[in-house]
């Protein structure tokens, strides 16, 4: 069966240059997507570049075969926007 994918809410953030997303899945017969199916349907949905498009989270509703999904789609590729910043190894003593 195929993948229903519907846009619940659309916002643009124009301070951080990126539409936000909540998109509502239908998936029956078949198990939660992965993050990576979602991400290429999601762009594929708002004709989007897969690389620029972010899955926040996907949650799954309780007995049924659908999940709620939000999602980032920026306007421009920048790297390591929404990683964690490595800590700096502690100076040592004398």
């Amino acid at each position: 069966m195929a993948i229903d994918l519907k846009v619940v809410s659309e916002r643009a953030n124009e301070l951080f240059n990126r539409k936000e997303l909540v998109v509502s899945i239908d998936h029956p017969g078949e198990a939660t997507p992965s993050n990576a199916t979602v991400q290429q349907l999601i762009a594929k949905l708002v004709g989007a570049d897969a690389e620029l498009t972010e899955v926040c989270e996907v949650r799954s509703l309780h007995g049924a075969a659908s999940s709620r999904v939000r999602a980032l789609v920026w306007r421009e590729k920048k790297i390591g926007l929404r990683q964690k910043k490595a800590k700096a190894a502690p100076a040592e003593k004398k």
